[in-house]
């Protein structure tokens, strides 16, 4: 066992970590009380935000086909504020969907996929953001295993390389699983854990009443109040022996108890979507959230619901989030279903309920989705294609922005924006519809020496503290990467390193005793810990060839071994002389190792030094022995070659495709070919292949490798992908 393996204290199921890992059901720290997070992680990248006096909205223009309008210019756009116009001074088309979406494009346009011509737009090299909430407080048993099939079809075939996607359900019952990621194994393994909850609102007495029939007799409608006396009176159990005004008010009790229970239920539901709001907004760019649910009535005289309602849009526009509500009931008519326990109606009394039964529990999804510029699905049974459809529709877009004098915004008083396309009546124009505050997207300047700190913690408890952060820090930049290889005889190694730079420490002139303190845990996808350090690092002693610290950087790594499954890296840093604290985790999916079956390791980078020599296998000495690329930024003209091991393969088998993507789009691709001798080496059980990647001409932004490996004699293949980017 090597000196860093031995390093690495291993707890098999410690309940400190579990508790030190386990994230709370959208238990979000509050904006600005996060370690480190402050404003410069909290601004919002595209939607509706304020940066140097400069306001931005997306918006999506449609012809009357449904059919996305790409070629349209600055000139062509009306912005009115409050009916005031306003000169358009930033001007964007942003394409951010995944070769899936383009196919879905070139349908829609009648083209054939080869030939559609891509927008002249700016790709994003981050991919998209997908929030998918899911309300399992109202939602059937049949609608949850329709709802988890319809994403575990879009997550399979719609997802990008460079996506990233959560779950979270509205009762949090998904714990330490509800975390962005671009691991589809995570993903799928929230989606196994995600089940019906039978604590909805239900109604044990008879005849059954819905809350559409308690909303109406909180209206004091006369028909239903009527076929509830009928019905009543039609069982032996109450009979004629209770009078017309006891029964009605009995009546008007079951219907306020379960209009109360609806409402809290309601209110419950919405809590959890703003909190999950107001908390993405510490990340970046446009956020889309898929608000699944059967829908939910609104109990105006038992909540303050409406003004929830309100928090949630004002949640989402300063976090740059648009809401694209499901009804998962699917197609829904007025009339009471095979499955509906109902008192027989001869005279017809519930005739006119259809309203409520089937509009009123879509009032809040198609208000939520309204007011944030996106679209309400309802009336459909296919599921995986409204959500797969609507995912490639709102992958283009444009970005409008404004100036806008800081002073002219007083707080507490709310805007609503309007865009339109001159003289073209024909087209449709997608835009968020509430008002904002905007005077809450100003961006303000922080004292750094207030805002670093958590706010009343101890120093003992700030790295706690970061380390259960929903979101990374990066007042204190730190990288990590996580990768694993398989040792025959021994299973699965996994290598952590991480890094701080020296040049975001403040040293001074005196180096001697300059220390940063990090913490780091690893758990599996229940959040069990299997595995935990702390240590507190010195900064490196300076080399001949370097005249600064700064050129110098905090670098450790670890080892541990670890079963086949899911699990998550987690490691903080803090600068004790600044209190600046950073964080960062990644997920780690461990397959099933089988004799026969091509499997790949993780994918390690490295610049090559000149006359450096050449990697010869990819193993646990190796792991120890060689620092590999942590930070993962490069110049297009650096030479860097890549490594990963492949297993259950022979040589003269194997075929090697490498790919290089931008966002979703793919920019480089080699044919498949052969393995060359002079690229791989022999291990027991492995073949180390190794080559240099193509970067000349690249533009600086974030890329994803990919590399794919086909074992022709059993038709099979294994595909890894490591992220970069060019500096």
């Amino acid at each position: 066992m090597s000196v860093r393996e031995r390093s690495f204290r291993c707890f098999k199921q410690t309940p400190l970590l579990l508790l030190l890992l386990y994230l709370p059901a959208l238990s979000f720290h509050p904006q600005g009380q996060t370690a480190g997070s402050g404003e410069k992680q909290q601004k919002p990248d595209n939607t509706i935000r304020l940066k140097v006096g400069l306001v931005q909205t997306d918006v999506m223009v449609f012809d009357r086909q449904g059919r996305f309008v790409s070629d349209l210019k600055p000139d062509q756009f009306e912005l009115r504020v409050d009916d005031k116009e306003q000169p358009i001074s930033f001007f964007e088309l942003v394409t951010a969907g995944s070769p899936h979406d383009q196919e879905i494009w070139a349908k829609a346009e009648g083209k054939p996929v080869a030939s559609t011509r891509r927008p002249s737009a700016s790709t994003s090299d981050a991919g998209r953001t997908i929030l998918f909430f899911l309300d399992d407080w109202h939602m059937a048993a049949d609608n949850v295993m329709r709802s988890r099939a319809a994403l575990a079809e879009l997550i399979d075939t719609s997802m990008g390389v460079n996506d990233k996607a959560a779950l979270f359900a509205a009762s949090g019952q998904l714990g330490f699983l509800q975390q962005l990621t671009d691991n589809k194994a995570v993903l799928h393994a929230a989606l196994e854990k995600f089940n019906f909850l039978s604590a909805g609102v239900e109604d044990s007495h008879w005849p059954p009443m819905t809350e559409g029939m308690a909303l109406m007799i909180e209206q004091n409608d006369p028909d239903v109040i009527e076929y509830f006396v009928s019905a009543m009176r039609t069982f032996t159990w109450y009979g004629f022996t209770e009078s017309r005004d006891e029964l009605i008010r009995k009546i008007r009790a079951r219907a306020g108890q379960l209009a109360s229970t609806s409402a809290a239920i309601g209110e419950r539901t919405l809590s959890a979507l703003r909190n999950l709001a107001r908390s993405a907004a510490a990340l970046p760019g446009r956020k889309v959230i898929f608000f699944l649910s059967d829908g939910f009535v609104l109990q105006p005289k038992r909540s303050d619901i409406v003004e929830r309602l309100r928090q949630v849009t004002d949640a989402a526009a300063r976090a740059g989030i648009v809401i694209y509500s499901l009804d998962t009931r699917g197609l829904v008519v007025g009339l009471p279903d095979a499955k509906t326990r109902r008192a027989p109606d001869p005279m017809g009394l519930l005739a006119h309920s259809g309203y409520s039964e089937v509009m009123a529990p879509q009032d809040a999804l198609n208000a939520l989705a309204s007011d944030t510029g996106g679209r309400f699905l309802k009336n459909t049974n296919a599921l995986d294609t409204a959500l797969i459809t609507t995912l490639a529709e709102i992958s283009r877009y444009y970005l409008l922005g404004w100036p806008v004098d800081p002073d002219s915004l007083p707080p507490g008083k709310y805007w609503r924006i309007h865009v339109a396309i001159k003289d073209r009546p024909d087209l449709r124009v997608r835009v968020r519809q509430g008002w904002m505050d905007l005077s809450q997207l100003i961006s303000k300047e922080r004292d750094k020496a207030e805002t670093t700190k958590l706010a009343s913690a101890a120093d003992g408890n700030e790295l706690l503290e970061a380390l259960q952060s929903p979101f990374p820090l990066n007042d204190l930049p730190i990288f990590l990467h996580a990768g694993y290889i398989f040792q025959p005889g021994k299973g699965y190694v996994l290598a952590m390193s991480y890094q701080v730079d020296a040049a975001d420490i403040e040293v001074g002139k005196e180096t001697e005793g300059v220390r940063i303190d990090v913490m780091g845990a690893v758990g599996n996808k229940n959040g069990a810990g299997v595995g935990s350090f702390s240590e507190s690092l010195p900064l490196p002693a300076a080399r001949a060839d370097q005249s600064k610290a700064a050129n110098q950087a905090f670098t450790h790594s670890q080892t541990i071994r670890l079963d086949p499954g899911i699990y998550q890296v987690r490691v903080a840093a803090r600068d004790p002389r600044s209190g600046r604290i950073g964080c960062a985790w990644q997920w780690i999916d461990l397959p099933p190792f089988s004799a026969g079956k091509i499997t790949l390791s993780s994918i390690f980078l490295k610049e090559q030094e000149a006359g450096g020599k050449a990697l010869p296998n990819l193993d646990l000495d190796a792991l120890n022995r060689t620092q590999f690329s942590i930070q993962r930024r490069f110049s297009a003209f650096s030479p860097v070659s890549f490594f990963l091991n492949i297993y259950n393969a022979a040589v003269s088998d194997v075929q090697i495709q490498t790919k290089i993507y931008r966002g979703n789009q793919i920019i480089l691709q080699s044919p498949p070919k052969p393995l060359s001798e002079t690229q791989v080496s022999g291990s027991t059980g492995a073949i180390s292949f190794s080559d240099e990647m193509p970067l000349k001409g690249l533009a600086p932004g974030s890329y994803t490798l990919e590399v794919t490996a086909t074992d022709r004699l059993a038709h099979a293949s294994a595909t890894q992908r490591a992220a970069f980017r060019i500096q």
